[in-house]
């Protein structure tokens, strides 16, 4: 296998990030990224020197006072050539690690309805929460 790293993505990643996700505009990735504030941070994962997934981790603080800081991993999305490669694994390592959520840090990943990823139990993670949302129909949706 060859070696994954995970990189903080930087303002001119527009199009690596529009390649991976195979649709919107380079211009609303790159405005994406030059918004992202403190609190959301984006970041790419490479493989053999190519940008193979993108991922997109939010620091939401405490939930209450002496609790651990806790991090949302909310965006995650890989190119398809690279599924079942050990790309999420080592994106659980670099979370785990200093460089990433470290293990001071409440971690919380969203994943699709009835679905529990095997990875994410092989990595100690256990379902928590129920989200709920309000649903945008698609005609609605706006750029901003």
């Amino acid at each position: 296998m060859a070696d994954i790293s995970v990189r903080p993505a930087q303002a001119g990643d527009g199009g690596l990030l529009r390649d991976i996700y195979a649709r919107g505009t380079v211009e609303e990735f790159t405005s994406r990224l030059a918004g992202a504030g403190e609190a959301t941070r984006y970041h790419l994962v490479e493989m053999a020197g190519s940008a193979v997934a993108v991922l997109a981790v939010t620091e939401l603080g405490r939930l209450r006072p002496g609790a651990p800081p806790r991090s949302l991993l909310h965006e995650i999305k890989l190119r398809p050539c690279v599924r079942n490669l050990g790309v999420i694994e080592a994106v659980l390592r670099w979370l785990a690690s200093e460089t990433g959520a470290g293990t001071e840090r409440e971690l919380i990943v969203l994943a699709p309805l009835d679905d529990e990823p095997a990875v994410l139990a092989a990595f100690g993670l256990k379902e928590s929460h129920r989200v709920f949302r309000w649903p945008v129909p698609a005609n609605e949706v706006t750029a901003t």
